[in-house]
């Protein structure tokens, strides 16, 4: 027996020490995912709090007014008429780092004796526009009785550069089109948060937080956010981040010409899976938004014909008819 014990005696030391081992290698083992199962818990616990306890719908609608400064082009879509004459406007805006908008607007009108489509494009720069013509059919006929085509100049370029006379203009009707309720642009941190600063004090935006809603629009929960803007207050910022922005002042927003009390009930529609403004409404205007920070470099096309001779032809050929 005590050469069996003495044969075994080597063998139970490797076993111990291998045990030992063992023992150790699966505490520290177990401590190891201990810690990174806390982690994992710590980082989870943490994201309900953010996104259920602190991130707020009204804190999600003022990440989505600083979103909407923070992005380098923006499409807002416009549509008014209902089935029967309906216009599509879109519009797609560059911020930086050139100044430059992409339209496109959609004309039908259908009822049970008109049948019509007609189609644009333009693009614009503050000193420069260029249009044509994508597609135009109609049913109607012109007093000879022919049918109006447009055949010849679809597709085809109108170019319009303005001369110094012509700036002034130019450079407000280029700013007009950026004229609504939220100010969009690719502002620094610094600004944004002076905005955000002045937005939020003497009632400029008022966010109505008890009446904050949701929305079914196209399969996405969107956010409703109510808000009441002071339209003086407002004025003065948004002619504020033009002048910031480099495109100048716009004269025709004038906060004098508000008075104090001056407001206006808005819904903004925000995406809350990325806090985007995906809509304002306001008045009989509604407004959407999508293509955040899109990045293209817009050129100016070739022209095939020059200012005014375009919008000539297609008078000549239809003004009798509409």
């Amino acid at each position: 027996m005590n050469s069996v014990k003495k044969l075994l005696k080597p063998f139970q030391r490797s076993y111990n020490a291998v045990t030992s081992i063992m023992v150790t290698w699966n505490f520290r083992k177990l401590a190891k995912n201990m810690a990174i199962l806390a982690v994992l818990i710590g980082l989870a616990g943490g994201y309900l709090w953010y996104s259920r306890l602190y991130l707020t719908n009204e804190r999600r609608f003022w990440m989505a007014i600083e979103n909407s400064m923070a992005t380098q082009s923006v499409t807002r879509t416009l549509i008014s008429g209902g089935s029967g004459n309906k216009v599509t406007q879109t519009q797609q805006f560059f911020f930086s780092p050139q100044m430059a908008s992409r339209s496109h607007v959609s004309f039908i009108q259908k009822n049970a004796t008109v049948d019509t489509a007609v189609e644009t494009e333009g693009i614009s720069f503050p000193g420069e526009q260029y249009s044509r013509y994508n597609v135009f059919r109609t049913n109607q006929k012109k007093p000879d009785g022919s049918s109006p085509s447009l055949e010849g100049i679809l597709g085809k370029w109108e170019g319009t550069k303005v001369d110094e006379s012509e700036s002034e203009q130019a450079r407000l009707n280029y700013i007009s089109e950026l004229v609504t309720l939220a100010v969009f642009g690719n502002y620094d941190a610094a600004f944004r948060r002076e905005v955000i600063s002045e937005l939020q004090s003497n009632d400029t935006f008022r966010v109505l937080s008890d009446n904050i809603s949701t929305q079914d629009v196209d399969g996405r929960e969107l956010l409703v956010v109510p808000v009441r803007v002071s339209l003086r207050n407002y004025v003065t910022i948004l002619q504020r981040a033009f002048v910031e922005a480099g495109y100048g002042e716009f004269d025709a927003l004038n906060p004098e010409n508000y008075q104090e009390q001056s407001a206006i009930n808005a819904k903004f529609l925000v995406e809350p899976k990325n806090n985007t403004i995906v809509g304002i409404e306001f008045g009989s205007r509604q407004e959407s938004y999508s293509g955040y920070g899109i990045q293209m470099e817009v050129t100016a096309p070739q022209t095939d014909f020059n200012s005014g001779q375009l919008e000539q032809i297609v008078q000549e050929e239809i003004g009798s008819v509409f």
